[in-house]
């Protein structure tokens, strides 16, 4: 019988009105004239992935998930939306009901006409980017939105939308722990179905990187982090939210599918610009080059990237970095299948010390991190390389 491995398609739409004050992803502002060049270009990439994805080995893959990513797809035409989805069932062997997410822009979404539209064409999970609702925390990230917009965007979801996450920073500038949580009480009000906070990351080449060294803001100290860090999780579970991965919470039944790949270090395959995969051992990066990914498929050439054939210490690593961001942590049966060996094979005196420290725990067969050990994750993980 011929095994079945559940995967996921990324698609890396690269278009932004403008760029935000903390952003590294790769995207193009103000370009979205070039959309229908883009959407050409990765029809074909689609294709030539496809064949090489089924192309020998004895290896059949379901595609369970679908995610347009960015930049904003919301600012694709919705007819070009649905010309993705369509190529996509049309080239891999999807399954009857895939999960279908779109990121939003709340800019992007201020009709129900336009949420109704996505919907026909076959989106059926909505990512808001909100980050904050907060006006002078909207003006610091350079949001192309404000806060009527992402109220009303807010509204429409809750309203209209099957299913719908939203996205939240905290620790930002100038922010207070009662800022975030004023934000988190607002936005649980509207009954999202899913939630993703993050703690701001100020990256190198970000506008927001240059504001901060030049020193025109206060960042919020280790406590008041921690104190966010350790409400969060009560706040969101009194609305319905549970926490099921280190910065992810969900009502019962909508956890994010596709991010689930990641987590369980499932195989992907990415499009566009920039895009990551994961497939049979191998890192694949397109290059964050929009004129060269548009010239190498205009000449029936796959666009020129990255190909990283990884190790096997690299793969098990990874599986270990990856599943411990999930409260379940990893199965040990699923390590082992995995890799013909049981984790304290190559981790013994390391889960042993973690679980000393408090960090890590271990029973009915799984190894997760404790509640101190999430606190601490980047510390618990860079344990586990090999």
């Amino acid at each position: 019988m011929i095994p079945i491995h559940s995967s996921g398609l990324y698609f890396h739409i690269p278009f932004c009105r403008s760029k935000c004050s903390y952003c590294d992803y790769y995207s193009l502002s103000g370009r979205v004239d070039r959309r229908e060049i883009f959407l050409e270009m990765l029809i074909e990439e689609i294709k030539m992935r496809a064949e090489k994805a089924y192309s020998g080995g004895d290896k059949e893959y379901i595609f369970s998930t679908v995610y347009l990513g960015g930049g904003t797809p919301s600012l694709l035409e919705p007819q070009m939306v649905a010309e993705i989805i369509e190529k996509a069932r049309e080239n891999f062997n999807l399954v009857e009901k895939p999960e279908i997410t779109m990121e939003v822009n709340p800019a992007d979404l201020q009709t129900e006409k336009k949420l109704r539209v996505w919907q026909d064409v076959g989106v059926n999970r909505f990512s808001l980017g909100l980050q904050s609702l907060r006006p002078e925390e909207l003006d610091i990230l350079d949001r192309d939105h404000d806060r009527p917009m992402a109220l009303e965007a807010l509204r429409l979801m809750s309203e209209e939308a099957g299913n719908f996450s939203a996205d939240l920073i905290y620790a930002l500038p100038n922010q207070r722990p009662e800022d975030f949580f004023a934000t988190l009480d607002e936005l649980l009000s509207f009954n999202p179905h899913h939630l993703s906070v993050y703690r701001l990351e100020i990256k190198n080449g970000t506008d927001l990187k240059r504001e901060v060294e030049e020193g025109r803001y206060e960042f919020m100290d280790e406590d008041s982090e921690t104190r966010i860090f350790s409400e969060l999780e009560e706040i969101a579970s009194a609305g319905g939210l549970r926490r099921y991965e280190i910065a992810s919470y969900a009502r019962p039944g909508y956890r994010s599918q596709h991010n689930l790949h990641y987590w369980r270090y499932n195989d992907y395959l990415g499009f566009g610009p920039a895009a990551h995969g994961m497939w049979q051992g191998r890192r694949i990066k397109n290059l964050p080059s929009f004129s060269r990914y548009i010239d190498s498929l205009f000449r029936g050439e796959l666009p020129p990237g990255e190909v990283e054939v990884l190790e096997l210490e690299d793969r098990i690593s990874e599986f270990m970095i990856m599943g411990l961001r999930l409260c379940r942590g990893i199965e040990e049966k699923r390590f082992q299948s995995r890799f013909g060996r049981l984790p304290e094979y190559y981790f013994a005196g390391v889960i042993d010390e973690l679980r000393k420290e408090g960090l890590l725990a271990r029973e009915k067969g799984r190894i997760f991190l404790t509640e101190r050990g999430m606190k601490l994750g980047n510390y618990v993980f860079r344990q586990f390389i090999l």
